[in-house]
Parts: C-alpha cells; structure tokens; sequence
C-alpha cells in the first residue's frame, strides 16, 4: 500500500507544480513576476515537505528536533500565507486570483501528502541487515 500511495503523491507533486510553473510562465508578465511566483511555489512546497518530515518525527525528537519542527512548521505557514496574499494583492480578476491559489494549495497538499508518505515508509523499513 505505502509504494502505491508513494507513487500518487510523487505523481500528484509533480503534476501539480508542472500545472502552477507552466500557468505562470504562460503569462505575459515581465520576469521578474515570472520568477517571484515561481520561487514562492517551490519555496511553499520544500518547506511544506520539510515541516511534515520534522513534525512526524517530533515526539521521538530532543530539543533540537523539536525546535526544528516549530521553525519548519512556521516557516511553512509564513509561506503559503506569504504568497496567498501575493496573489490577493494583485489587479487581477477573482477568477485568475482562484486560479492560482488553487494551484497554491494543491502544491502544498501534494507536497504534505509525499513527505507523509515518506517518512512512513522510512518508519516501517526494516534495517539493513
């Protein structure tokens, strides 16, 4: 079951920042903005990832551990709500604003889901013999 669902989410992550980074780079916005919304997708999907892979971890974690797990958790949030409000603020129309904060969100479930499913599979392997 976990190899299954492994490759959904890997297959879920990659189609969805292919969706987002094309949408983005079909646009007739200068680089810059190009290259802003770009960073801050993959910015919210690492830190997404990471902050499940601390979190899951986190009641077998020392202090350290457990001080790791709230930055990545924080630094997750500050993210997505970083680039929500990226795109709130914009003179866009609603329906372009929905769009891409779908994209947003189904970048960060995506990545959430993989790095779940990750460390699951990394916590029933068996040890190397």
């Amino acid at each position: 079951m976990n190899k299954i669902l492994f490759g959904i989410s890997v297959l879920g992550l990659i189609f969805s920042s292919i969706f987002v980074v094309v949408s983005i780079w079909n646009t007739e916005w200068i680089l810059l903005e190009k290259g802003y919304y770009t960073f801050g997708t993959l910015t919210v999907a690492v830190s997404t990832y990471l902050a499940i892979q601390f979190l899951m971890g986190y009641s077998h974690a020392d202090t350290l551990g457990k001080l790791n797990a709230s930055i990545g958790v924080i630094f997750s949030i500050i993210a997505l709500l970083f680039m929500m409000i990226s795109v709130r603020n914009t003179e866009w129309i609603l329906l372009e604003k929905g769009y891409y904060w779908m994209g947003m969100v189904f970048v960060t479930l995506t990545s959430a889901m993989l790095s779940a499913t990750i460390k699951s599979i990394m916590n029933n392997a068996e040890p190397l013999k």
